[in-house]
């Protein structure tokens, strides 16, 4: 069985701690389960800009996106 994936939201002027932390977080517990995923889920795949005017990075979108758990 795979492990757990998890999709991180990611929406216009977020604060660039709403999804950097649970990724960080969740990257230091795939030191402890390799199996362990993360990715982050954006409207459309183009770069979502933050509070503070900073775009994000790589994102899935619509059709496209994984399973998540």
């Amino acid at each position: 069985m795979p492990g757990f994936r998890l999709g991180i939201y990611v929406f216009k002027d977020a604060e660039i701690v709403d999804f950097a932390a649970p990724y960080g977080v969740w990257s230091v517990a795939r030191r402890y389960d390799p199996e362990l995923d993360a990715f982050l889920i954006a409207d459309a795949m183009r770069p979502v800009q933050s509070s503070r005017r900073t775009a994000g990075g790589d994102r899935v979108a619509g059709a496209s996106e994984p399973a998540t758990d």
